[in-house]
């Protein structure tokens, strides 16, 4: 088997061991505290390129945003030099303006992440799976864990 087949063979792997492990770990809990209702949703857009996947995500986001600004983590690695991609992610950004915070994160979301109860989007699960594709599978799996059981709500695409 050639390397690159493979290191294909692993990609695939370890996006099906990720998107297992987070189906498996999709907590629905609801938080009371005074009058306020926390929810703890971890929920999975998915669909091919240009779907809407994006939209719908930043939509319901921005809807339980709870009147805070949701927290936009970008996972792309801008290293690689892409020109194409640059332009893609600036477009992004000139559409979101300012209705969140953008932290660029490309590997270590559970360190964004906290348990405050706030709106997060992450964009986009499959780059973020692909630059930890170096990780052994338990690493990844104990980041799954982190953000599982953070007290927040985790939208991916």
């Amino acid at each position: 088997m050639m390397m690159g087949e493979a290191k294909r063979r692993g990609v695939g792997a370890l996006v099906f061991l990720w998107f297992y492990a987070l189906i498996n770990s999709l907590s629905k809990t609801l938080y009371y505290k005074g009058s306020r209702r926390f929810l703890n949703l971890k929920i999975l857009y998915f669909g091919g390129q240009k779907s809407g996947k994006s939209n719908l995500a930043k939509e319901r986001a921005t809807l339980l945003g709870r009147n805070k600004k949701p927290i936009f983590i970008a996972t792309y690695d801008n290293s690689f030099g892409d020109l194409s991609m640059q332009k893609r992610v600036q477009n992004h950004q000139k559409e979101r303006g300012d209705s969140f915070i953008t932290v660029e994160e490309t590997l270590y979301l559970d360190r964004v992440i906290k348990d405050n109860g706030r709106v997060y989007l992450i964009d986009c699960i499959s780059m973020w799976v692909l630059n930890s594709i170096d990780w052994k599978v338990e690493k990844l799996l104990h980041q799954l864990e982190n953000l599982k059981n953070r007290k927040a709500d985790i939208y991916l695409f």
